[in-house]
Order: structure tokens, then C-alpha cells, then sequence
């Protein structure tokens, strides 16, 4: 158990992955997304993203998602502690970070959108 991270390093690792995918979803959306590009998220968070042969139909790079999602390294930590999968734990983590994640994405220029509806949260 010495290489057992902190909760809080698990919790922020899975933050970022959650704005990652949020991204992704927002240039699927909406491909001329003004902030986005494929080629832009892949330059930024290489560990997630990478080129693959073939070109899509504008000529433009395609790039594959890898790496980790953010319920994988929830549950890789979990397993760790003896929790097994699907556990009540694991939905109280992924209540915070998703709730983590939509704060902060509120305010990732990457994520801009002011016609966008705010969360209200639990308690809002």
C-alpha cells in the first residue's frame, strides 16, 4: 500500500480527465467549436489523446482517445482499499468530481459558452 496516492491526487487526476472528455464532447458538438480543435486538445494533454494513420473527409488529422477515464481511476483506487467495483464510495467520488468538474469548467476559456445554463448543484 506504499504506492497508494492520496485521495485528493486521485480525485483532481479524475477532475482533469472529466474536463478532458467535457471538452472532446464539447468539438464533437460542435466540430468549428471557435476554442477547439482535435489537434488542439491532442497538443495539450497528450497522455489522452493520440494520432492515428488516415485522414478525415477535410483533410484534417484524426486523433484516438487513450488513457485512463475518470471512472477507471476511481475504481483502480477503490480496488486498492479492498472496495469492490460499483461500490457507495465510488458514487460519492464521482458526485465530487463531476461536481469539481463543472465547476471548473465553468470557468476553462476552452469551455466558454454564455448562453450556457449554469449547474445548480445539490443545494442550489
Amino acid at each position: 500500500m506504499d504506492d497508494l496516492p492520496e485521495l485528493e491526487t486521485v480525485i483532481s487526476q479524475a477532475v482533469r480527465v472529466y474536463l478532458i472528455a467535457k471538452k472532446r464532447c464539447a468539438l464533437m458538438r460542435s466540430p468549428n467549436h471557435p476554442e477547439l480543435s482535435a489537434q488542439k486538445l491532442a497538443e495539450q494533454y497528450p497522455d489522452y489523446f493520440e494520432q492515428f494513420s488516415g485522414k478525415g473527409a477535410k483533410g484534417e488529422m484524426k486523433y484516438r482517445v487513450i488513457g485512463k477515464t475518470a471512472d477507471d481511476l476511481l475504481e483502480e483506487y477503490l480496488a486498492k482499499l479492498g472496495y469492490p467495483r460499483n461500490s457507495e464510495l465510488w458514487y460519492s467520488l464521482a458526485n465530487i468530481v463531476i461536481e469539481r468538474g463543472e465547476f471548473e469548467s465553468e470557468r476553462d476559456p476552452d469551455l466558454f459558452d454564455p448562453h450556457r445554463q449554469k449547474r445548480r448543484g445539490y443545494h442550489g
